[in-house]
Formats: structure tokens, C-alpha cells, sequence
């Protein structure tokens, strides 16, 4: 009988370690879930690298301007790289105008500055678009 009773309270024991961990892996799945659901928002649109030499301009700046890269594109943003710091902050509005081989004349675009972290000799940031580029604009920067 007393076997038993200690069993049964094993049992009981195992049964709500069960259902706690059975929580836990629901709540995981739910983190994650919610997680690739921001990740698609941030991520809306497909991106491409490229290699574009171009032209910056720093509104907030007078005469902030320089040469730098555009390594990636996607409808909403770019990746940037710029060959030395001077003085670009996270939340500078800038104009870019970008040069493509293919195009008489530069691209502008607009947009705010994201984030910039120095790697290596270089500043890798992006730049969130102001508008969505359009199937034209995209096409000619691809």
C-alpha cells in the first residue's frame, strides 16, 4: 500500500513536470513564432547586394557629403559603406545620389540613416527609404 502511495505521488510528481515543460515548449514556440512575424514585417521585401559607387548628402550637415557604396538594395532600404566616418550619426536624414553603369543619369533617393558600426577601415550602415521604390527605380538600381 505504501509502494503504491509512492508511486502515485511519483506519478503526480513526473505529470506536472510534464505539463510545465509542455508550457515552456508552447511558450518557445510562441516566442518564435512572434518573432518571425516581426521579422517578416522588418523584412517585407527581398534584398539584392550589389556594388553601386555614390554620392551622399547629409541634410543636418552643411556641405556633409562624401563618396561611399551602396551593397545592397531592397525596396525599402539599402546597405551603405562608407570609406571613413565624418562625423554620420544613426537618425541623419541623407540624399544619395547613385551612379549606375547602365544610367545616363544618377539615381536619387532619400532616406534616413538606420544604424553605423565601423568594420575594419570601413562604416557599414543603412539607410530606411523615405518612399517604397517603385518596380522602375528597383529595376534600374538591379
Amino acid at each position: 500500500m505504501r509502494q503504491e502511495k509512492e508511486k502515485e505521488k511519483q506519478y503526480r510528481g513526473v505529470k506536472s513536470t510534464l505539463k510545465n515543460f509542455n508550457a515552456v515548449k508552447l511558450a518557445k514556440q510562441d516566442l518564435i513564432m512572434e518573432e518571425g512575424n516581426k521579422m517578416d514585417e522588418r523584412r517585407r521585401f527581398g534584398r539584392f547586394e550589389t556594388q553601386l559607387e555614390a554620392q551622399y548628402f547629409i541634410k543636418e550637415k552643411e556641405g556633409g557629403s562624401g563618396k561611399c557604396t551602396i551593397i545592397d538594395v531592397s525596396r525599402k532600404g539599402v546597405g551603405i559603406k562608407f570609406s571613413k566616418h565624418e562625423n554620420i550619426h544613426a537618425g541623419s536624414n541623407i540624399h544619395l545620389e547613385i551612379t549606375v553603369p547602365t544610367e545616363l543619369e544618377p539615381i536619387g533617393i532619400r532616406g534616413v540613416l538606420r544604424h553605423i558600426k565601423q568594420r575594419g577601415d570601413d562604416f557599414i550602415g543603412s539607410v530606411e527609404l523615405n518612399e517604397v521604390l517603385d518596380e522602375v527605380k528597383f529595376g534600374r538600381l538591379g
